[in-house]
């Protein structure tokens, strides 16, 4: 492991860094492939996997995968109430391998609190920062923390998207 400093960086000058550098792979803000090309100059030691698939089970395998191997992953969502916003997916619970399951649910991170509709919040648009459930701040305390969700609340399922039922999935590999 080589220390680059990241660990000490202020959240809002990565996020510059992501979205403004001119040496950024992508001009679309937050992008994965910004967040990826952002976290392996940063992390050189370590290996980052970027996973599109449009296939529930490979979506499953590569969450179980990453998590399994002690890394959350950054996925890609859009629903009603945005177009576009990242998670972070933590966790995992009542998987069965090779096996569809009901019950299976995703523990998730989410910057804007309990923003996906399935779990009926009102903490979105103008009131998710006067309600006290952004995590800008990097900190892991607040609404936002250890959200369950089946596993089409990590996915692209907006009305009108043209990726609608895709899984975009950013981790690292062992």
């Amino acid at each position: 492991h080589h220390p680059t400093g990241a660990a000490d960086q202020d959240v809002q000058d990565i996020w510059k860094d992501i979205n403004e550098n001119p040496s950024r792979p992508s001009q679309i803000k937050n992008a994965h492939t910004n967040l990826k090309w952002w976290l392996e100059r940063h992390f050189p030691s370590l290996r980052f996997e970027y996973v599109q698939t449009d296939s529930a089970a490979r979506a499953v395998e590569s969450l179980v995968r990453f998590i399994d191997g002690g890394f959350p992953v950054l996925m890609s969502v859009s629903h009603s109430r945005v177009a576009g916003h990242i998670v972070l997916v933590t966790g995992y619970v009542n998987y069965v391998p090779d096996m569809s399951s009901a019950d299976f649910e995703l523990s998730v991170h989410d910057p804007y609190g309990r923003f996906d509709p399935g779990l009926l919040s009102r903490l979105y648009g103008v009131s998710r920062w006067t309600g006290g459930s952004s995590l800008v701040g990097g900190g892991e305390d607040g609404p936002g923390r250890a959200n369950r969700l089946p596993l089409g609340g990590v996915s692209r399922r907006r009305e009108g998207d043209s990726r609608a039922g895709t899984y975009y999935l950013l981790s690292v590999s062992r």
